[in-house]
């Protein structure tokens, strides 16, 4: 994050959810559309964790990508159907740790259950050793 932030062409700005529902504050769409109008390519916001009826970001981006972690209590929230069916990639974080393929598994099932028409795509990321 200390080599992008020095970018000339990223914008990094932390902004709380402000007590808004979904996991984003109003001023967070706003900052969006502004950075959309000034022609930027890339815009990404996260979310305060959100629960199975906090899917307000959905109606904000075009791509959701649900991140998940082994041994965080992310099975449980896997479950949850709402924030599955907003999903269009998920990634399961730290998937070297024990109990990323139990999580994987876990996350299939749901979807399976779900019979979403839609087939959302598992991401499993090695873990990349930084350069020198």
């Amino acid at each position: 994050m200390q080599k992008i932030g020095i970018d000339d062409g990223v914008f990094i700005r932390s902004m709380a959810s402000r007590g808004g529902t979904g996991g984003i504050s109003r001023a967070t769409t706003q900052t969006a559309d502004i950075l959309d109008a000034s022609g930027k390519d890339y815009i990404l916001i996260e979310t305060v964790g959100v629960g199975q009826c906090e899917v307000e970001i959905f109606k904000n981006v075009d791509t959701t990508i649900l991140v998940l972690s082994p041994e965080s209590g992310d099975a449980i929230q896997a479950m949850k159907a709402g924030i599955m069916e907003i999903a269009d990639l998920i990634v399961v974080n730290k998937a070297d740790r024990p109990g990323a393929d139990a999580l994987i598994n876990n996350i299939r099932n749901t979807l399976e259950i779900l019979q979403s028409s839609k087939r959302i795509p598992i991401l499993k990321p090695r873990r990349l050793i930084p350069s020198a």
